[in-house]
């Protein structure tokens, strides 16, 4: 199922890629016009589309508000009550659509945290719910490892103590020899105290089913920086499943359908939590896996 469609003017197909490829990164499964297939009629393909959509975001310029369709589009997403506008070039709606909120999309900069693209996000959670694959997280640097003592030093310590124990204790022995032996004092009964039961050491978790070489579109991508050469030949949809198997490898939960489909076919994929972190190598190789997305 689709989450999200893109209406727009044909003037703006950069903005709409900008704002797929952020809807992506999001988690959201996306579909514009870009996609359609030559076997498929426009007209049937874009009903089925907006019939299965959760929410459809309308990119109004000049040429959409001249646009029959984008006006015809615009308003079966509002009859469905599933209707988000963005405006680009300091465009208003037309009516009846400019009765309803928009946010001004021109000075964006393509970043999430944008405070009109933060609204776009929030209409997306109401109508959606969270994205499947938040933004990657840096890793922290392992500590250190602490140097052992070298094997003379430890040696040297083990003798000091023992010389000094038996030095202690022969000091010991000639006081008690000297002072008078005192009566043996008589036992007093006391409670024994009751024996801490050892806390059980935890069970390793069951070992994870062994990944395959040919399970991956790029089985190194998660350990070796990738260069554009070695996924040139990456059409845009195995470039989305090369990017999404990075995050598939931490046990990323998807929301997409597709992808919970894809990466359920593998023994390895084991899906765990909303959010994983990613290396720096991982987190180069997803960008670079975006931006070829972008230009195909």
């Amino acid at each position: 199922m689709v989450d999200v469609v893109i209406s727009y003017g044909r003037e703006q197909e950069p903005m709409a890629a900008n704002v797929a490829r952020a809807l992506e990164a999001d988690g959201y499964s996306v579909w514009w016009d870009h996609d359609i297939p030559a076997h498929k009629a426009y007209a049937t393909l874009i009903e089925e589309k907006f019939q299965a959509a959760k929410a459809v975001i309308v990119i109004w310029s000049p040429a959409a508000v001249k646009s029959e369709w984008v006006r015809a589009e615009a308003d079966l997403a509002r009859s469905q009550q599933k209707l988000i506008q963005v405006a680009v070039e300091g465009t208003i709606p037309p009516l009846p659509f400019s009765q309803i909120q928009f946010a001004p999309l021109q000075a964006w900069d393509g970043t999430p945290d944008h405070p009109e693209w933060r609204r776009v996000r929030a209409s997306l959670k109401t109508l959606c719910g969270e994205g499947a694959e938040p933004r990657p997280q840096p890793m922290p640097p392992p500590a250190p490892p602490r140097p052992n003592p070298p094997a003379t030093q430890r040696r040297s310590t083990v003798l000091a103590a023992v010389i000094g124990g038996l030095v202690a204790a022969a000091v010991a022995l000639m006081v008690a020899r000297q002072q008078p032996q005192a009566p043996a004092p008589q036992p007093v009964p006391i409670n024994p105290a009751p024996t801490a039961q050892p806390t059980p050491a935890p069970r390793p978790p069951p070992p994870a089913a062994e990944a395959r070489l040919g399970d991956f579109l790029l089985p190194q991508s998660s350990a070796q920086p990738l260069s554009p050469d070695a996924i040139a030949g990456l059409d845009k949809a195995q470039l989305r499943i090369a990017r999404n198997e990075i995050y598939a490898r931490h046990g990323r939960i998807f929301k997409s359908p597709d992808l919970a489909a894809h990466f359920g076919k593998f023994a390895w994929y084991r899906p765990v939590a909303d959010e994983v972190t990613l290396s720096p190598v991982e987190q180069a190789n997803v960008s670079l896996l975006q931006e070829a997305e972008a230009s195909r």
